[in-house]
């Protein structure tokens, strides 16, 4: 634990001692920026550790880990992933407006199909205490929300987007997940993945998971969104198909599974999942139905068809198409409640980690 004196400085997996801490205070919460000390496990001897302190060079075999622009570096570049998501990330003010507005602003909140993420993340953050640490794997350009936790590690395989996400994070690494994750156990008393999981082969997913589940503290917690494939595609094969094709294997994902599978995989790696919330079978925006994969889907159903109908109607008015990702938010909402976790494209989860060998699942679905 820190001592009195050193507020805002933490170690992670170590004692060692961290440089003089620097936070800053932004519209997403205070502590931006937290620097601290890393201690990486050696690529090479995978028993000593290498510490950022020491130019990253490992305790054990001196073996030396190469640096880019302050990010050690642990992986070969990935062309697929390097441009990926590189923006920072914040979710909406909504609690700055003043007046009338804000109602309006809390209401389009509650309703729009584009911050059922923001949503998620909000109240979990909100409900969770600020403790020492938090891991973001496969961070992107970072998501500021995080840094109301803890100090955030960034791990990614693109370098682009760490070098983003370092203006925000308090470190970065850049890593391999098919490596395992590069750090001692328990060194994390949260640990976040995004859209993660579904780009990793079966095999993987479980390594995966036992890794989280290995660098968490006892009593941590992870929070999640699994890109899942829903019972949709069983009914309709050809339009599952086209989205195969068209969205799954273009952006990287691997052999996505039920909803139904991906808990269970969860519970399997003592993660009990305490909180639930599913994604709907369309991307539910204006903007969605316009991205490189979903414009090429086929209208095969009424409901994509009239979707896709109204978001050419709207698109090019932006109060109108807030509006219409309202109703496609409330549309959804309603899919989902009716149909259940099977018919869901991707789960939002928060689990914590578990301390006995064999758990049983809690979800609470909303």
């Amino acid at each position: 634990q820190p001592s009195p004196g050193d507020e805002g400085i933490v170690t992670v997996g170590g004692s060692a001692p961290a440089t003089t801490a620097r936070t800053s205070s932004g519209p997403n919460g205070p502590g931006t920026r937290t620097p601290f000390v890393f201690r990486l496990r050696c690529p090479n001897c995978r028993q000593g550790a290498c510490i950022s302190d020491a130019d990253y060079v490992c305790d054990r075999c001196d073996f030396r880990v190469v640096v880019h622009d302050g990010i050690p570096s642990l992986a070969a570049p990935n062309e697929l992933y390097e441009n990926q998501c590189t923006n920072t990330l914040e979710l909406p003010l909504i609690d700055r407006p003043c007046g009338p507005l804000k109602y309006l602003v809390y209401l389009d909140f509650l309703c729009n199909e584009r911050h059922r993420r923001n949503r998620f993340f909000r109240h979990v953050v909100n409900r969770l205490p600020r403790r020492e640490s938090v891991l973001d794997i496969g961070c992107g350009g970072g998501m500021k929300i995080w840094t109301r936790l803890g100090a955030v590690v960034g791990l990614s395989n693109s370098l682009t987007g760490l070098r983003q996400a370092s203006l925000t994070y308090s470190g970065c690494v850049h890593a391999d997940l098919h490596q395992g994750i590069p750090f001692p156990d328990e060194s994390f008393d949260y640990i976040v993945a995004c859209d993660v999981v579904g780009h990793f082969e079966e095999s993987v997913r479980d390594m995966l998971l036992a890794e989280i589940h290995r660098c968490l503290k006892p009593g941590g917690r992870f929070i999640g969104v699994i890109e899942t494939i829903g019972k949709l595609y069983d009914v309709n094969p050809e339009l599952g198909s086209a989205y195969i094709d068209a969205g799954i294997k273009r952006a990287g994902h691997i052999g996505l599974e039920q909803s139904t599978r991906a808990l269970q995989r969860l519970a399997e790696h003592d993660l009990v999942c305490d909180r639930l919330e599913l994604l709907g079978p369309y991307p539910g925006s204006v903007e969605g139905f316009f991205t490189q994969y979903f414009e090429e889907l086929p209208a095969r159903t009424r409901l994509l068809g009239l979707a896709k109908l109204v978001a050419r109607v709207v698109r090019h008015n932006r109060i109108a198409a807030r509006l219409t990702d309202s109703v496609f938010g409330v549309i959804n909402s309603a899919a989902l409640w009716y149909l259940g976790v099977e018919w869901a494209e991707g789960i939002m989860v928060s689990c914590q980690r578990s301390t006995s060998d064999h758990t049983s699942q809690r979800v609470q679905c909303e």
